[in-house]
């Protein structure tokens, strides 16, 4: 992928391209990390014990950070459908998704799926690039 070094820089005095200020200091934005989007289907045990639920998941989650201290979180959905819970979070690669979703499989899910979620924005480049 073709980047502009220019697009990673921010000033520090709040203009993305350190113009328009007297103060020129700027510095490289981190890469960001690859997005997955966790879906969860709990077993039926786990959905009969739904009142134990939020202790359970605050065992996941504590569990998540110890083994992945990487990943971070960007937001949690219950859902009312063939997958009890979505989670759309970042991990430096596929390798510590892929333990995301083990945990989950450890904390009683049925079924843990992570998959890779493309920002909209880059999509849209990847089709001018075919």
């Amino acid at each position: 992928m073709n980047r502009d070094p220019e697009h990673d820089r921010f000033d520090l005095n709040g203009d993305s391209r350190g113009r328009g200020f007297r103060s020129q200091r700027t510095f490289e934005l981190e890469e960001p990390m690859p997005t997955y989007v966790l879906m969860t289907k709990l077993s039926p045990e786990q959905t009969r014990k739904m009142k134990e639920r939020a202790e359970r998941g605050r065992e996941w989650l504590e569990r998540v950070k110890e083994k992945c201290p990487n990943v971070k979180f960007v937001s949690h959905y219950a859902l009312l459908g063939p997958y009890d819970f979505l989670d759309v979070y970042e991990a430096p690669d596929e390798e510590e998704a892929a333990k995301v979703s083990m945990i989950s499989l450890q904390y009683g899910a049925l079924q843990a799926e992570s998959w890779v979620a493309i920002p909209y924005g880059r999509f849209v480049e990847m089709t001018q690039e075919i």
